[in-house]
């Protein structure tokens, strides 16, 4: 059998054991671009320092000659010296603002002119760097200042146009939150979109100043529309850049950027509705809307196994917002009963707006306290649109005698709501004293409806509450009594 021979003069390998060019790993990216970085931020001290003493024609031709030779040398380069010609393409492309400045300080631009120039030209030239060649060859840096270049562009279309910086930046987070991440995820945008919403919202409270004097650049603020621009704005940012957050935030199953989407609207929001100067009763009746919205989407939302847990959130910090609110209507309650007050419909209506928060939340959660939280803001609700004792009463008496009955389809029937219900019934008579057949009637009607719930008590609890409420029956007559007989001494 023949032996297979070999040329001894043929010197080839059949296999390549040489490794492969390491120009790509990440490691070898940052390096390049930072390298690339120091040799710019040297370039652009040295043009500092002796901008001077340089031809204005020496100049310009300088630096569009090293930009380049800079990216015709990663074009030559790339293939023999990776690394080499990565450096040289980071610094080729960053000295592109560089040159559009040194063309902006020929042509005599404005500051505002210079800087959307100086915003376009990094964000289009920075991008389409950053993405160009394979993912994984992608350079970090570029894509940064893009990210960067494009908050100057913002900045730039707020100077040179009428439509405030931080809507323009907020608007371009949710379309490339919304449109281009989905559609185009090797960009990486979410983490640019997001960082370019958080920047917008949390900038709306500027709007709030109509000057910051005391700051420097107060002037620039102002002619980017970011201090006292149209009252409107903050809302607009907030809300753009909310919508933003939230739409990562439902992307990535993030219940944190969705919470700060809802703060950035509500900053923008509550910017806007500060400029605005509302008086008091209006910003109440704000406050008990936002509330009573939040418990609606916590209600339409109570299934999702995402949006349940950020809504579940904001409806607990509404209920805590409504509890502080509801402790005022009930000194205004109390206030009411025993003297006139001047009526307040704006007010009013926020206690029905607060009223109805709380009969979402007894019929969502499990709170023995919502119930006699309603009937209190209810009571407030009648005090505010009129004003008079009398229909403080009335509406004590039919409060009160409504959560008796209805009570326990909600909690125990010993819970606190039946208690606070029964001290209503009790103390409408003396509310309505200075109508003697309304206050009869009231305790009449009390003592009747405090009998039917301790007879319905009687099934589920034991003897001595249903005595307890019985025994309130002729309280709630003497009280009628005692108001009459003070009613007919004063006569």
């Amino acid at each position: 059998m023949a032996t297979p021979t070999t040329d001894p003069t043929d010197t080839t390998d059949s296999t390549d054991s040489s490794p492969a060019p390491r120009g790509s790993s990440a490691g070898a990216l940052w390096t390049a671009g930072l390298g690339a970085f120091l040799l710019f931020a040297a370039a652009a001290t040295f043009v500092a320092v002796r901008w001077d003493d340089i031809p204005d024609g020496a100049k310009l031709g300088a630096l569009l000659a090293v930009t380049g030779v800079c990216l015709a040398a990663h074009q030559r380069l790339r293939p023999t010296l990776p690394i080499t010609a990565t450096a040289l393409f980071h610094l080729g492309v960053l000295l592109v603002p560089i040159d559009v400045a040194a063309l902006g300080i020929r042509a005599g631009w404005d500051w505002p002119r210079m800087l959307f120039a100086q915003g376009l030209a990094a964000t289009v030239v920075f991008g389409v760097a950053s993405a160009q060649g394979p993912a994984h060859e992608r350079s970090v840096v570029l894509r940064f200042a893009t990210w960067a270049g494009v908050v100057v562009l913002a900045a730039g279309i707020g100077g040179v146009t009428t439509v405030p910086a931080g809507v323009v930046l907020a608007g371009i987070a949710l379309a490339a939150a919304g449109l281009v991440a989905p559609q185009r995820p090797e960009l990486r945008l979410d983490l640019g979109a997001g960082g370019w919403a958080v920047l917008a919202g949390f900038a709306a409270p500027l709007a709030a100043a109509t000057t910051i004097p005391e700051l420097p650049f107060a002037g620039t603020f102002t002619d980017l529309g970011l201090v006292g621009g149209p009252r409107p704005a903050a809302a607009a940012t907030g809300l753009l850049s909310g919508l933003a957050l939230g739409v990562l935030g439902a992307r990535r199953r993030s219940v944190a950027l969705v919470l700060g989407g809802v703060a950035a609207g509500s900053v923008g929001l509550v910017t806007t509705w500060v400029r605005l100067e509302p008086d008091g009763a209006s910003s109440l009746a704000a406050v008990a809307f936002l509330c009573l919205a939040a418990q609606l989407v916590h209600r339409a939302y109570a299934e999702d196994p995402f949006w349940r847990r950020p809504a579940g959130v904001v409806a607990e910090i509404g209920m805590a917002v409504t509890a502080v609110v509801t402790v005022g209507f009930a000194v205004v309650l109390f206030w009411g009963s025993v003297t006139e007050i001047d009526p307040s419909p704006v007010a009013g209506i926020a206690a029905v707006a607060v009223t109805a928060t709380w009969l979402l939340a007894a019929t969502s959660l499990v709170s023995p306290q919502s119930l006699s939280a309603a009937t209190v803001s209810a009571g407030a609700a009648a005090v505010l649109f009129t004003g008079r004792p009398e229909a403080v009463g009335l509406s004590l008496g039919v409060l009160g005698g409504a959560v008796v009955l209805v009570a326990p389809r909600f909690s125990r029937p010993a819970s606190a709501d039946q208690l606070l219900a029964v001290a209503l019934v009790s103390a409408a008579p003396l509310a309505a004293w200075e109508t003697l057949p309304l206050s009869a009637a009231l305790a009449v009607l009390g003592g009747l409806v405090v009998a039917v719930a301790a007879v319905h008590a009687s099934r589920t609890t034991p003897r001595a509450f249903e005595l307890a409420m019985l025994a309130l029956v002729p309280v709630v007559a003497g009280a009628a009594v005692l108001g009459a007989e003070e009613r007919w001494g004063a006569m």
